[in-house]
C-alpha cells in the first residue's frame, strides 16, 4: 500500500468544531406508546415517547477549485536521506510514515482512544446521531439512523432522502422497548413487574372491541376483553396453578370437552360424560320433563318408563296403581241429618259427610259428586225413610242420575210403602264418568201430596276400570 503524500493529498475534514452544516428537516413523529391497563389488574402503561429529532442535513458541495498557477522553476536536487528514519519526530506532514491518530477517508480506521479508563468514542450534540449507509442496498433501503433525543435511544430506518421513517425501535431510560413492527425472537421474553401482561389491539375491530389483554395477576393467568378505555372487563377466563379453568361466559368445544381424561358418549358407556343426541335425548332412557301424561293440579309428579319406547316421562298416579296393583279410588258419601220437604216436591239429596276419601278428592256442589279419575264406576245408593202409618196410600222412590238426569243409573220405588221403623231401599249401577266433568246424584220423590221425609241416605262410588 502506498503512503499518501501530505503535500499532494486532498484533506477532507470529518468534523469542524467551529462550523456545522444547516439543520435538516424535522424528523418523523415517534410512535405512541401503549397505555397500560387501568385498575387493580395492572399498573398504568408508560406514556408514549417523543419522537427523535430529524437527522442533520448533509454538508453542501465543495466550491470549484481555482485555476492552477504556472509551474515554478525546478529546484536543486537535495541530498539523499535515510528512508528508515522518520521525517519528523512528531509526525508532521511531509514524512514518509503514517500520521497516527488521524482519520483517513480512503482507509479503514481503527479507534483506540481511551477516556476514563475505557476505549470509547464520543458523538456529542443536542441530538447526537450516527447515520449508516449501505450503498449496496436497493434505493430507499440504504440508510439506518441511530441516535438519542428526548431521553430516548432509537434506531430508525430512513428513506434515501432522510425524510420518511420506515420503522424504528426505541428504548427509554426505564428499559421499556417500543417497536413499530413485529417482535420476533427465538428465545424467551420475560417481563418482571407487578401484573405483567401483553395488550393485543386489533385496529380493524369496532369501537370497544379492539383490546384483548393477557396478563399474570394474583396467581392467575388471565385472558380479558377490555373496552377501549381499559376501564371495563367485558368478559374473561382465567387459569389457576392447579389447572382449573374458569370463564365468565360459556365454553364451547367443537370436538367435545374432556374432563380428566373422561370422554363424551351418546350411549350408556361406563365412565363417560353424557352427550345428547341429535334429538336432544340422553341415550335410550332419557327423562323428558316437557312431556306430560296426565299430571293433575294438586298431585305430585311421578316419573315412569313407557312400555312403548322405554323413555322415562311423567305419568299419572293411576298408571302407577295399574302397574303395582293398588286399590282403586273409593268414597262413601252420606246424608246424616233428616230431610223434610214440601208435599209432592221431588228433591236432590244434599250430602254432608264423606268417608274413605276426603271431599277435595271427590269434589261436590251440594248433591252433585264428581270423580277424580276417568273410568267406569260402580254406584250404590241407599235411602232410609221416616216411619209412616198410612201404609198403601202412596208410593215412595229414588233414582240415581248422571249429570242431573242426562243418564239413568239405577232406580228404586214402590217398595217403601209400608209402615215400620225407617223403611229403606238400595240400588246399584255401573256408569262411565269423566274426571272433573261428569257427576252423579240421588233424586227422591213421593207419589201423594204428603211431604217426602228422609231420615238419612248414603252413596258409594268404586272405580272398577280406569280410562
Amino acid at each position: 500500500m502506498s503512503i499518501p503524500d501530505p503535500a499532494t493529498t486532498e484533506w477532507v475534514p470529518i468534523w469542524n468544531p467551529t462550523s456545522q452544516g444547516p439543520i435538516g428537516p424535522q424528523g418523523p413523529q415517534g410512535i405512541q406508546g401503549i397505555q397500560g391497563p387501568i385498575g387493580n389488574t395492572g399498573p398504568q402503561g408508560p406514556i408514549g415517547n417523543t419522537g427523535p429529532q430529524g437527522p442533520i442535513g448533509l454538508t453542501g458541495p465543495q466550491g470549484p477549485i481555482g485555476l492552477t498557477g504556472p509551474q515554478g522553476p525546478k529546484g536543486d536536487t537535495g541530498a539523499t536521506g535515510n528512508p528508515t528514519t522518520p521525517h519528523h519526530a512528531m509526525h508532521e506532514p511531509g514524512g514518509s510514515d503514517y500520521l497516527v491518530n488521524s482519520v483517513w477517508s480512503n482507509l479503514v480506521n481503527t479507534f483506540t482512544g481511551v477516556s476514563g479508563g475505557q476505549a470509547r468514542q464520543y458523538i456529542s450534540g443536542p441530538a447526537a446521531r450516527l447515520m449508516l449507509v449501505n450503498t449496496s442496498d436497493p434505493a430507499n433501503s440504504q440508510r439506518w439512523l441511530s441516535g438519542t433525543y428526548g431521553q430516548i435511544y432509537y434506531v430508525m430506518a430512513l428513506t434515501d432522502d432522510e425524510v420518511t421513517a420506515q420503522g424504528n425501535i426505541q428504548v427509554n431510560r426505564a428499559g421499556t422497548l417500543t417497536c413499530t413492527g413485529a417482535l420476533n425472537t427465538s428465545g424467551r421474553i420475560t417481563e418482571s413487574v407487578v401484573s405483567p401482561g401483553l395488550m393485543l389491539y386489533d385496529t380493524s375491530a369496532a369501537a370497544d372491541d379492539h383490546k384483548f389483554y393477557v396478563y399474570n395477576a394474583a396467581a392467575y393467568l388471565r385472558f380479558a376483553a377490555f373496552n377501549d378505555a381499559e376501564s371495563v372487563i367485558r368478559g374473561q377466563m382465567y387459569l389457576d396453578r392447579a389447572g382449573n379453568l374458569t370463564a365468565t361466559g360459556s365454553v364451547t368445544a367443537a370436538l367435545g370437552i374432556i374432563s380428566k381424561g373422561v370422554a363424551q358418549s351418546q350411549s350408556a358407556t361406563p365412565n363417560s360424560l353424557v352427550e345428547r343426541d341429535a334429538n336432544g335425548y340422553i341415550f335410550g332412557t332419557y327423562i323428558n320433563m316437557s312431556s306430560d301424561e296426565g299430571y293433575q293440579s294438586g298431585m305430585a309428579r311421578l316419573i315412569g318408563r313407557s312400555a312403548a319406547d322405554s323413555y322415562y316421562r311423567t305419568v299419572r298416579p293411576e298408571g302407577v296403581r295399574n302397574m303395582i296393583g293398588t286399590v282403586w279410588p273409593v268414597a262413601r258419601i252420606e246424608r246424616l241429618g233428616a230431610l223434610a220437604t214440601s208435599p209432592s216436591a221431588p228433591v236432590w239429596i244434599p250430602w254432608d259427610t264423606w268417608k274413605y276419601a276426603p271431599a277435595p278428592v271427590f269434589p261436590n256442589s251440594g248433591f252433585a259428586v264428581y270423580v277424580p279419575v276417568t273410568g267406569y264406576y260402580l254406584v250404590t245408593a241407599t235411602v232410609y225413610w221416616d216411619d209412616r202409618s198410612d201404609v198403601g196410600a202412596y208410593t215412595r222412590g229414588f233414582t240415581v242420575y248422571k249429570n242431573g238426569g242426562a243418564e239413568y243409573v239405577a232406580s228404586h220405588f214402590g217398595m217403601c210403602n209400608y209402615a215400620g221403623t225407617n223403611p229403606a231401599g238400595s240400588v246399584a249401577g255401573l256408569i262411565y264418568l269423566t274426571a272433573g266433568v261428569d257427576y252423579v246424584g240421588v233424586w227422591a220423590f213421593q207419589s201423594t201430596g204428603m211431604a217426602v221425609n228422609i231420615a238419612r241416605a248414603s252413596m258409594e262410588l268404586v272405580l272398577v276400570r280406569e280410562g
